[in-house]
This record gives C-alpha cells, structure tokens and sequence, in this order.
C-alpha cells in the first residue's frame, strides 16, 4: 500500500506579467523574494528579522557545542 507524504511541494503559478511584476515590487520593498511574500501572505504570520537572526547565532552556538538547542520560533501576525 503507498503511502502518502506529509512534504510540502513545490509549485510555480503562471500569473500575468503586470500582475508578477507588482508582487514582486512589493516583495522587493518588503525585503522578500516574492515566493516568501506569497507563503507570508496566504498564512497571515511570519517571523520578525531580528528573531530569526537571534535564533541562528543561539543554533550556531549549539552546533559549537556550547548551548543546549534554541526552541523553534513563534510565528507572529503580520501587520
């Protein structure tokens, strides 16, 4: 019997082009490839960047062997 995956895959939407060209003006002044825009926006929340920054200095450390592993990071609403 097959089973069935639970990993996400990958997709590419065909959109107009002045539609594309619109998003990903705005995920450039967002500071986000469009694809993070899209998985940000259909969701609702997102990570702050000084968190995300924050958690892979404590996962470096803990990869050094000098701290236990950081617990995952919460994801915020966005706005």
């Amino acid at each position: 019997m097959a089973t069935l995956s639970t990993a996400s895959k990958p997709t590419s939407l065909k959109l107009p082009a002045v539609l594309k060209t619109q998003l990903e003006q705005e995920a450039q002044r967002a500071g986000l490839r469009i694809n993070a825009l899209s998985d940000m926006t259909a969701s609702g929340s997102g990570h702050e960047l000084g968190d995300v920054r924050a958690y892979f200095s404590r996962l470096a450390r803990h990869r050094q062997g000098l701290q236990a592993k950081p617990d995952l990071l919460a994801q915020t609403p966005l706005g």
